[in-house]
């Protein structure tokens, strides 16, 4: 309930956890409208243990599992074993495959403090639980500290980091083509689905859709907002990453 109360009312939230029965009821408790989903790496886990590992198990699960369309996602998953779709599809496809997330998956918040938690303490573990807090409450206080003064400092429209990793996307985006598919059905509303094609891969890229790493577009993603000339950059990077947002937070 305390996690509630700091998130607040009316924010979409998204929880991605291992495979447990407690923490689904626990979510469903407190966070009823939530989105709970399964990490990949638990579901493989999960899989293995039922029907064991096969050739190309991993390969044609993970490739099912980040499938950018539906088509793409049933090209991938109909190449699986029978035991293997039956486990899968007892989980549920919304549980695990990135395509059936039920909205718009980048402006989602997503909770991993455990994983925060772990990073943070994790030359701490032989020390008692008192010292391990002491230890995140002086972390934090010195992180506010060390980037209000950055934030004090910054001239640019991004925080440094996200300069950065923009400038290490954009480059890699400028070796892309990109082609627009046309839609399979007339339709009046926006249709912005293209492929991108780079030295090694083919991409699907919907520009209503498309994928944040880190809160930053993919480089396929950012390829495709420039070919096409009507998508600002800043809509391809999530608000925290803003210098003036970065400023106020701070």
């Amino acid at each position: 309930m305390r996690l509630k109360d700091a998130i607040g009312e009316g924010r979409e939230v998204a929880f991605i956890t291992n495979m447990d029965d407690t923490i689904s009821f626990f979510v469903g408790q407190v966070f009823p409208e939530a989105y709970h989903d399964y990490s990949s790496k638990s579901v493989s886990i999960y899989y293995r243990l039922r029907i064991g590992q096969s050739t190309n198990l991993d390969y044609l699960f993970f490739r099912a599992c980040k499938a950018y369309t539906t088509q793409d996602f049933e090209k991938s998953f109909s190449k699986l074993s029978h035991a293997a779709r039956e486990v899968l599809s007892n989980i549920g496809k919304t549980k695990w495959a990135w395509n059936y997330f039920p909205n718009i998956r980048w402006n989602v918040l997503n909770i991993n403090i455990p994983k925060f938690l772990m990073v943070l303490v994790v030359t701490q573990h032989n020390v008692p639980i008192i010292t391990l807090f002491c230890a995140i409450v002086q972390y934090i206080q010195q992180t506010f500290a060390e980037r209000s003064v950055m934030g004090g400092m910054l001239n640019t429209v991004f925080t440094p980091y996200a300069e950065m990793v923009l400038h290490r996307r954009m480059q890699k985006c400028l070796r892309c083509k990109e082609t627009k598919i046309p839609p399979e059905i007339p339709s009046p509303f926006p249709y912005d689905i293209f492929q991108v094609f780079d030295l090694k891969t083919r991409c699907i890229v919907d520009l209503n859709r498309h994928m944040f790493f880190l809160g930053i577009a993919c480089g396929h993603a950012i390829a495709t907002a420039r070919y096409t000339k009507n998508t600002e950059l800043t809509d391809m990077v999530q608000i925290y990453y803003l210098a003036d947002v970065f400023r106020t937070t701070y």
